[in-house]
């Protein structure tokens, strides 16, 4: 009786291995053919905008049917959205990451810098993207159709903020307008990477001196000691 039921017991673990194994299969499957239609239709948003892309031109290039994008996304918008909202949820993560590691106001700019400097150069496709969803965010109102979208902006604010009040708060950042402040550091960044992109050769650009550029410039500006007194 005990061997009939180990028996019947092992039979029974086979079964929920084999069971689990194909569920794993068929989920890694899902998310691969999901990962590539993505990985498609940024290269077309990147190139042409939201409006100018269209379902039929991704099925074709990512060479899924239309009906098997439909698996995966509601709408064109839909499917934007998800890459809205992975884009900027890989930047909070990286974020996080750094907040837990770094202490220092300046340190941590400093490798938030270099990490999105690395990050653009060596995904200009996605950089391309963020150019032009920075152009439509507000325009076309993208945070109010994503919930999600809204918690991720507004949590990476609250790290910028955090950051700059430390900054304030250990006297090495002057008091003044976060909000602009905030949006001076993130735009002083997008137009320095355009430019190293797209009118650079890339294997001449190193991005710890590019990092430590940026970074100085936001917190020394271009004046000497002597040049301020002026």
């Amino acid at each position: 009786m005990v061997r009939f039921y180990d028996h019947a017991v092992n039979i029974f673990k086979i079964i929920i291995s084999e069971m689990t194994e194909n569920y794993s299969r068929k989920e890694r499957e899902r998310q691969f053919r999901r990962n590539d239609i993505i990985s498609v239709a940024i290269k077309i948003f990147a190139e042409k905008g939201f409006n100018h892309t269209t379902l039929d031109e991704i099925a074709e290039i990512s060479e899924y049917g239309k009906g098997t994008i439909y698996n995966y996304f509601d709408s064109k918008e839909d499917l934007y959205l998800g890459i809205i909202e992975k884009l900027f949820s890989d930047q909070l993560a990286e974020m996080e990451k750094l907040d837990t590691e770094v202490e220092d106001p300046r340190e941590y700019l400093k490798k938030l810098t270099y990490s999105f400097v690395n990050y653009c150069l060596s995904n200009r496709d996605e950089f391309k993207l963020l150019l032009r969803i920075r152009l439509e965010m507000f325009n076309d109102n993208w945070m109010v159709k994503s919930v999600t979208l809204k918690e991720i902006h507004d949590r990476i604010i609250a790290i910028y903020r955090n950051v700059f009040i430390k900054g304030m708060d250990m006297g090495i950042i002057r008091s003044m307008d976060l909000d602009a402040l905030i949006i001076l550091y993130r735009n002083l960044i997008l137009p320095y990477i355009y430019n190293l992109i797209f009118c650079l050769p890339l294997e001449k650009v190193d991005m710890e001196r590019e990092s430590e550029f940026i970074v100085s410039i936001l917190f020394n500006g271009i004046l000497t000691q002597k040049g301020a007194e002026i």
